[in-house]
């Protein structure tokens, strides 16, 4: 290992060819600029292999591209990397950064067009006001005109939350008629109907009055030091062999690609956010092996890559994906079609109310059960098997449903 002199340390890469510049060097300011940001930075011409390599250290780190000027990528210590889109204010205002998205989901040359688009867009100059007697209705209008749904599915969610709880209740009144209770009261609401859409509203919720204090419709954001109440995180439990059965069963009613990605987690085992990111490239469809790299908070506690087995049942759900390379559930709201889709939220109670059992579950649950059901069966390969056998009891047992009710 190499241990650069900004602390950044890589696996077998060369230092010529990392090309690290020293920005005051080359009489460009701009890393001077970032450097409230973050704790340790480098200047490098940014590529794939480069990027990948990066490794996580105690404190956050940042890679400033040396092509794109205005390209950057967040090392977090949990192992997250994201691109990163830096840009001067107008009138010499301090500098802003946009997130671009994940480095497993754009390859640097991508991220590069993508930070041109960014600095041809007009959310890095100066916001303009806005009138502050103007409708919350109206307000969220303008809102996800400077943060477009079409680019993003996180935006594309919080629209869907905003336009169901916000403008209903408050769109006729401006931020400025709303009171810091009557927000909190509506972010403690949804998370105790239920508690990771309530953080996650709580999240948007902030990030939208933020916007509406720096365009003028508020004199200060109500909530920018507010803590959300949030219930006790609901127990972990394990779904028996009928609950899981009744889950791939009513699978199908969700439609593509939410029947694979939740029927592949039954099949193998494996968290969502592995199966929502299987690429074809990742499958060694020969030997029936899929090459698993664990990523976030995973990394700390397993092995960067390691091989899981496809079984029979496994391989057949997935012949007709055998022709892609690239990701099997890409995003069709992503400006690049290697972008893997997100796993909503709504996509989730959907399948909860579909199966109607007595306790709620996610699907950590699912999986939970799965491993249990692997060890009772003596091995994955006896429970698919165990699966399929029994899937006509588990299926006429299953209500009749009106498929145009789920349209």
């Amino acid at each position: 290992m190499t241990l650069y002199p900004h602390g950044l340390p890589y696996d077998d890469i060369d230092p010529e060819t990392a090309a690290i510049v020293d920005a005051e060097r080359d009489g460009e300011p701009a890393v001077a600029r970032h450097r409230k940001y973050q704790s340790h930075g480098a200047s490098l011409e940014l590529t794939d292999p480069l990027v990948a390599l990066a490794r996580p250290c105690k404190t956050e780190q940042w890679l400033f591209d040396t092509v794109n000027r205005s390209l950057a990528v967040r090392v977090k210590p949990t192992g997250g990397k994201t691109f990163y889109y830096y840009g001067q204010a107008s009138g010499g205002e301090n500098s802003r950064r946009i997130r671009l998205g994940s480095t497993a989901d754009y390859t640097v040359q991508q991220a590069r067009v993508k930070a041109d688009w960014a600095a041809s867009s007009s959310s890095v100059v100066a916001e303009p006001k806005l009138r502050r007697s103007l409708p919350i209705s109206k307000a969220l209008v303008e809102y996800f005109g400077d943060h477009s749904p079409a680019d993003s599915d996180h935006f594309k969610t919080v629209q869907s939350y905003f336009y169901s709880h916000i403008e209903p209740r408050f769109g006729d009144r401006p931020f400025s008629g709303v009171s810091r209770e009557e927000w909190i009261v509506l972010a403690e609401t949804i998370a105790l109907d239920q508690r990771s859409r309530g953080i996650n509203f709580h999240k948007s919720l902030k990030a939208l009055l933020g916007w509406a204090a720096r365009r003028g419709l508020l004199k200060v954001n109500p909530l920018h030091h507010h803590k959300l109440e949030i219930p006790p995180v609901r127990s972990k439990r394990n779904l028996d062999k009928d609950e899981l059965g009744a889950i791939y069963i009513e699978a199908e009613n969700l439609g593509q690609p939410w029947q694979d990605m939740v029927r592949l987690v039954i099949l193998t085992g494996e968290p969502i956010e592995y199966v929502r990111k299987m690429r074809g490239g990742d499958i060694d469809w020969k030997r029936g092996i899929w090459h698993v790299e664990h990523s976030g908070i995973f990394v700390r506690r397993r092995r960067p890559l390691r091989s899981v087995s496809f079984t029979p049942e496994a391989l057949a759900l997935l012949d007709a994906y055998r022709e892609i390379s690239g990701p099997f559930f890409p995003s069709p709201a992503s400006l690049h079609r290697d972008a893997c889709l997100n796993y909503r939220q709504e996509i989730h109670d959907q399948l909860i109310e579909l199966c109607d059992f007595k306790k709620r579950f996610g699907m950590g649950d699912v999986r939970r059960g799965v491993h249990a059901m692997v060890t009772k069966q003596g091995g994955l390969p006896e429970w698919t098997s165990y699966l399929m056998r029994e899937m006509p009891t588990w299926r006429s047992a299953r209500p009749i449903r009106d498929m145009d009710d789920w349209i």
